[in-house]
């Protein structure tokens, strides 16, 4: 769809090129922004990033001064190391604080994102495509998941005087309590794995 430069094409095949672009751009459910040049100053952002950034003013302005909340986590350090050696950046459920409501303090986010270079025809990096999902509602589910686990872990271990026994689909011990250990005689390192069909 986006082809390498050509001497033959004409304008209007590069307006719909062009315009191809930008509804992927636009329609994206990510979020994306373009930063141009060393101090990072926003060339373009497409509706999930306003979102996520409280549909503030950013183009033409630098993130430090678009975003001055982001300038003092380490959003800026990497941005820069990007720029600076070329290489991409992958970050995995980041926190992020940002100011998404005026005067509401700054609200913590989790994001996956690539900060991915962007070169001009001599290799040189010009600017940096931002790409990523907010991914709080996940974040929040695995942390509620691990307090469950922990709370279920506490109250099978406290049951001593209870044979608990947990398995898989596949009949194996996933589980064995303390209780299960006093009353049937085997440890859990001796049962899990195994099938509960020799109990």
């Amino acid at each position: 769809m986006f082809e390498r430069e050509d001497p033959g094409r004409t304008g209007a095949q590069y307006s719909d090129q062009l315009a191809k672009f930008h509804a992927l751009f636009s329609e994206s459910p990510s979020f994306a922004a373009v930063l141009g040049g060393r101090d990072h100053r926003f060339v373009a952002t497409n509706p999930a990033y306003q979102r996520l950034i409280g549909d503030r003013p950013v183009i033409g302005r630098t993130v430090a001064e678009a975003l001055p909340e982001v300038a003092s986590q380490d959003y800026l350090d990497l941005l820069g190391r990007v720029f600076t050696s070329g290489e991409p950046y992958v970050g995995r459920a980041m926190p992020l604080l940002i100011d998404r409501v005026e005067g509401a303090g700054p609200e913590r986010r989790f994001v996956d994102f690539v900060y991915q270079p962007v070169r001009a025809a001599d290799g040189a990096v010009i600017a940096i495509f931002v790409e990523g999902t907010d991914v709080t509602d996940a974040q929040a589910a695995g942390e509620q998941l691990q307090r469950s686990e922990a709370w279920n872990r506490q109250i099978l271990d406290a049951a001593t005087d209870h044979a608990i026994i947990a398995l898989d689909p596949d009949g194996q011990v996933t589980r064995w309590n303390a209780g299960a250990e006093a009353i049937l005689g085997w440890t859990e390192a001796e049962m899990v794995g195994r099938s509960a069909s020799c109990i």
